[in-house]
């Protein structure tokens, strides 16, 4: 118990920091257009949490365009706001509950890191997802990342902190991985291979066959029955089905047309299919047109993963921007922002070297034991999903408590060395009396 102290202090610091970011940065509401999907995700919520249901107001019509979760937690917080005699504005709530996604990020990290490796690595790693930057701007932000990046590392923590060398995890605990990874599938579904690494690890394991398929069958169950209540809901509004969204379509054919380069483009260009088409129709239509466009063009595809990779990787500056496009009259370019993004740079190049460092070292046992394919399967698709789309920084975010951890190995090995442990005095020789 007193081991476990040490992730208080990492806990503390996380949520003071993130407390004085969001008092001094979390001053205005998005606007249309400038915030662009900001914007979109709070006028939902405000939407969702004033009972006229899952509809953007200068859009004036239902949609399905952005997946449920996130908007869905914003109109939570709004119906409390609209419904209590708490105050009316949707600014300081949302900074409430991504300071509250923040800190469970970096518990998870912890829980994760004590699994895989040890009390030591766990601590130092708690502290690197404290302190990162960009995972502190972003909760004076309406963006999407902060409570996918907290849900999917709950999810990863839940399935990892089970001993999977003492047997299969019990019903409830899959239940409870089945649940927090609808929840993250519901704000964003990058987090759906976390099943397979389910399967990896149970078959690592050497479980009977029968023990495999409930590892697997009872998360995925959990994970289906959560998306009915959406699907049932837009095949009603569209006579469609559509379990997550129809931003599927437009998200794979943005980059791929023959002149691309990695970067982002409205899906208007020829690649693509009419624009004035409703979502429910193009959606299907930009889907067939990528597929149609990596198997005539393999060569340019793999091109385009390197191009994705490299923009994706350029900066670490993605929260600090969208703060920016919230009020951009209040963030001018001075010398105190331009630091700050540099901060974000060099935090960011430094964790992601130490991290390379630290895969280095554990190398050979990186993929041994179900914990850590688990969460180092998890962690190989968070990077490879984005290559398939375009190269946005944000979409890095969610590797970061995941580089932390690997990144601690390294630091730890070398204050281990500097700072070698006391050995143990002897046990004292009794004296004859004799």
């Amino acid at each position: 118990m007193q081991r476990h102290r040490a992730i208080l202090w990492p806990l503390v610091v996380a949520a003071v920091v993130r407390i004085v970011w969001a008092l001094y940065a979390a001053r205005a509401e998005p606007e249309f257009f400038t915030s662009g999907d900001q914007h979109s995700y709070w006028a939902l919520g405000e939407s969702i949490g004033s009972g006229d249901g899952y509809q953007i107001p200068e859009w004036g019509v239902s949609t399905s365009y952005y997946p449920v979760g996130w908007p869905a937690i914003l109109g939570l917080a709004a119906a409390i706001r609209l419904n209590t005699p708490l105050p009316d504005t949707a600014i300081y709530s949302t900074a409430i509950i991504q300071i509250a996604f923040g800190l469970l990020t970096v518990f998870c990290a912890w829980v994760i890191a004590r699994r895989i490796s040890n009390e030591r690595v766990a601590v130092v790693a708690a502290w690197i997802v404290a302190l990162f930057p960009n995972l502190i701007f972003a909760v004076a932000t309406y963006s999407v990342e902060t409570s996918f990046v907290a849900l999917t590392v709950a999810t990863v923590a839940i399935a990892v902190s089970h001993d999977w060398s003492a047997g299969p995890p019990s019903t409830w605990r899959l239940v409870a991985i089945g649940a927090t990874l609808a929840a993250s599938i519901l704000v964003r579904p990058f987090a759906a291979p976390l099943i397979l690494g389910l399967v990896i690890a149970a078959i690592a394991a050497r479980y009977p066959w029968r023990a495999v398929l409930r590892v697997v069958l009872v998360p995925v169950v959990v994970v289906l029955a959560s998306l009915i209540p959406w699907t049932v809901r837009n095949a009603q509004t569209f006579d469609a089905f559509i379990p997550i969204s129809t931003n599927l379509g437009d998200t794979v054919c943005i980059d791929r047309v023959s002149w691309a380069n990695g970067t982002f483009r409205w899906s208007t260009h020829e690649g693509c299919a009419d624009p004035d088409l409703p979502e429910v129709e193009r959606n299907p239509k930009n889907t067939r047109k990528a597929i149609e466009f990596v198997i005539e063009n393999p060569a340019k595809e793999v091109q385009l993963w390197g191009m994705r990779l490299f923009r994706m990787m350029q900066n670490d500056r993605s929260s600090l921007e969208e703060v920016r496009t919230l009020s951009a009259d209040g963030f001018r370019p001075d010398p105190v922002w331009r630091g700050l993004g540099l901060l974000a740079d060099a935090y960011f190049f430094t964790v992601g070297a130490l991290s390379i460092v630290g895969i280095a070292m554990v190398r050979r046992g990186l993929w041994r034991g179900p914990e850590r394919i688990i969460t180092f399967t998890t962690a190989a698709f968070l990077l490879i999903i984005p290559m398939l789309l375009w190269g946005a920084t944000r979409f890095h975010t969610p590797l970061e408590p995941f580089m932390a951890i690997i990144a601690a190995v390294p630091l730890v090995a070398w204050w281990s060395r500097r700072s070698p442990e006391p050995e143990e005095a002897p046990a004292p020789v009794a004296q004859s009396t004799s």
